[in-house]
């Protein structure tokens, strides 16, 4: 599965079918950004959210497995600090390294045990104070229950693999990690796409 989905994304990266404005949650999530601060965007895709930022005067690195996707965001934005790697097992994850963590629409595509790997390095990069900035699908978008079924949550269409977040888990988890002041919203219009528009979570976080 993992293997088909790094094909799924190369294929995707490569085509004409991106979109590189930013999304509505980095919109949203702008003011809470201090200039210099540096970010650490985690499962960037094509860098649409990173480039925001950063002509905003955020520091950022971002983060992604797709050869096509980080190539073409360092010819985009050669001032972002763009590493091609595995989010588990990436050295970027420094101790105290950033002030923000941010990951749109990428926990959905890790497995439970995926995900718990990466909040605990989450919580090693952060600094004291820094927020970790969430957004994802959850078990009541509408895909929920489309397609071959892996387990109560995890669903596949045409070899595209979602694991639909259950917000009250993912808070309990964070929790349990240490992050404090945690705020969930869940709402449609957060990422309305052509005639879909999905309920989606956001979750804020501080260490």
């Amino acid at each position: 599965m993992r293997i088909e989905q790094n094909k799924l994304w190369e294929n995707f990266y490569a085509g004409d079918s991106q979109v590189f404005y930013p999304s509505k949650f980095a919109e949203s999530v702008l003011p809470l950004l201090e200039q210099g601060g540096q970010l650490l965007d985690v499962g960037c895709g094509n860098g649409r959210d990173s480039v925001y930022f950063a002509q905003n005067g955020v520091d950022v690195t971002a983060i992604d497995l797709s050869q096509k996707a980080i190539a073409g965001l360092k010819s985009r934005a050669p001032c972002i600090r763009a590493v091609c790697d595995n989010v588990l097992t990436s050295s970027v994850f420094a101790a105290d390294a950033f002030d923000y963590i941010y990951s749109r629409f990428f926990i959905h595509a890790l497995t439970e045990s995926e995900q718990s790997q990466l909040l605990e390095h989450c919580l090693h990069s952060l600094r004291s104070g820094g927020l970790l900035l969430i957004e994802t699908r959850c078990v009541e978008d509408e895909l929920c229950g489309v397609g071959e079924r892996i387990s109560k949550t995890e669903w596949a269409v045409d070899g595209h693999y979602r694991r639909f977040i259950v917000p009250e888990e993912l808070e309990a988890q964070l929790d349990g990690l240490g992050f404090k002041h945690i705020r969930t919203l869940k709402s449609k219009g957060f990422a309305p796409l052509h005639t879909a528009d999905p309920v989606i979570l956001r979750i804020f976080a501080e260490k």
